[in-house]
């Protein structure tokens, strides 16, 4: 489950072949949310001064560090909540990615400071989407529920939302096409999660008291 499958997907529309794509982080939750891109034929990046929220294996994802002259012009730029700062969107404006990912879901964003970066975003000439994630089920899993322009969230759900902001509005609209269709399956996917959940519980039980009757019988 992962919301980066609708910019995988919709970039071969605009960017060509998937070798043509450079992903680079700034930072990242984990390898398994930098390794999606470079399955996909992506060349994987990451910036100096890159973070992540737990150890990642650059040559297991693969990726490789750069400088300044990669990240001009990169198909998409990555970053989790914390990195933003004052100085991302001055940086933005020169390295002018035609896609910048920001990731703040589950990550306890207050809403004025997404709604600040989602509108520096949409200064910056970008078309905002958001990408909306739920995990109120019983088991606490995880699932893209909606990606849509940033006005048909409203109201937003902080912080269970991720921006994805695109510079060509052809390239959002792709995104936006493929992100409804992606949201559509991962709710049925995610129903069906919960419910294989919930008989495997179901079955667990009626297992432990077949033990306990057979013990005092």
């Amino acid at each position: 489950m992962s919301d980066d499958i609708p910019i995988i997907f919709a970039a071969e529309s605009v960017v060509g072949a998937p070798s043509d794509a450079r992903i680079v982080y700034l930072s990242a939750a984990n390898g398994m949310q930098m390794q999606q891109y470079a399955v996909a034929g992506w060349k994987v990046f990451i910036a100096e001064g890159f973070q992540s929220q737990s150890p990642v294996d650059l040559a297991a994802v693969p990726a490789q560090p750069c400088g300044q002259e990669a990240i001009a012009g990169a198909t998409v730029i990555s970053m989790e909540s914390p990195t933003w700062t004052d100085a991302v969107p001055r940086a933005l404006a020169a390295w002018r990615p035609a896609c910048v990912k920001f990731n703040a879901a589950f990550q306890n964003i207050s809403d004025r400071h997404g709604e600040t970066i989602a509108a520096a975003l949409a200064d910056m000439g970008y078309t905002v989407l958001g990408a909306q994630w739920r995990d109120d089920n019983l088991y606490r899993m995880r699932s893209v529920v909606r990606l849509e322009p940033w006005a048909a969230l409203e109201p937003r759900d902080w912080p269970r939302i991720n921006i994805i902001a695109l510079r060509d509005p052809t390239f959002a609209a792709a995104v936006a096409v493929v992100g409804r269709l992606y949201a559509a399956e991962e709710r049925q996917l995610a129903d069906l999660r919960v419910g294989h959940a919930l008989r495997g519980d179901h079955i667990g039980r009626l297992e432990e008291a077949l033990m306990v009757h057979q013990r005092r019988t």
